[in-house]
């Protein structure tokens, strides 16, 4: 979304008193919208009332989509970034050369499984519903991606295929499992290898409903309970109510 209000992060102008301002607060006192890092504001929703479980979060940021090649947007807006939390698609991490520096070859094959890419087409939606909301009428936007003239499935399709990107949270290239195909066992050890452990995001055998840092920080902690050998923790009494306490049950 578009706008000609200058509330939002932004070069300006009439933003430009602001700017500076915010300039000097960080400069002196590390405070101030400049130590923000932008996305604070995040949902977990569900696109469907068939689903027991969000399926996509939005990401909102108060400020325009960059159009230049500047660290700051130039002009004003906001937007919402959907993501689909339960990809299906798996992508390829596979060797270049015998040569260790060499950069690896990567290919995620986004949104190549069946019914990937349907979440999205229904975010956008719902991205829109929200943004015609009364509290952002104030602001005067106007829809600038996909464009108002994006209406049907196939043409937001289209516009997510061509537009798509990733959120920076790759996992799973050396999968946790006890099957033939998992690289590490269920305590983190490197199948076939002694005294090598692996703890990061690329154990888990599928990605998390969310951000992966968290997760990550768990699966270390449990990796030094490992190689200390200290006995696991109590199982965790889950709130009655909750998605996975149903599932317990």
């Amino acid at each position: 979304m578009e706008t000609a209000e200058h509330s939002s992060y932004g070069l300006s102008w009439r933003a430009l008193p602001r700017g500076l301002w915010n300039a000097l607060e960080y400069l002196l006192a590390r405070k101030g919208p400049i130590a923000a890092n932008l996305f604070e504001s995040v949902a977990f929703l569900r696109t469907a009332p068939r689903l027991d479980r969000p399926d996509v979060q939005f990401v909102f940021q108060p400020a325009r989509r960059l159009t230049t090649r500047l660290p700051l947007p130039v002009g004003h807006g906001f937007a919402i970034s959907p993501v689909n939390l339960y990809p299906k698609s798996r992508g390829r991490l596979t060797l270049a050369s015998p040569d260790p520096l060499a950069a690896p070859r990567i290919d995620p094959q986004l949104l190549t499984a069946d019914g990937d890419i349907d979440p999205l087409v229904r975010a956008i939606r719902l991205a829109r519903r929200i943004f015609a909301a009364p509290a952002f009428a104030r602001y005067c936007a106007h829809e600038a991606a996909p464009g108002e003239e994006v209406q049907s499935d196939a043409e937001i399709e289209a516009f997510i295929r061509a537009q798509g990107y990733t959120v920076h949270h790759p996992c799973g290239t050396c999968r946790m499992g006890t099957d033939a195909d998992a690289v590490v066992d269920p305590e983190l050890r490197v199948r076939g290898l002694a005294g090598l452990r692996v703890a990061d995001a690329s154990v888990f055998p599928s990605i998390v409903g969310g951000n992966t840092n968290a997760p990550t920080v768990m699966v270390a902690e449990r990796a030094a309970d490992f190689i200390r050998g200290r006995a696991p923790l109590a199982p965790a009494v889950l709130p009655r109510g909750s998605v996975a306490h149903r599932q317990e049950a």
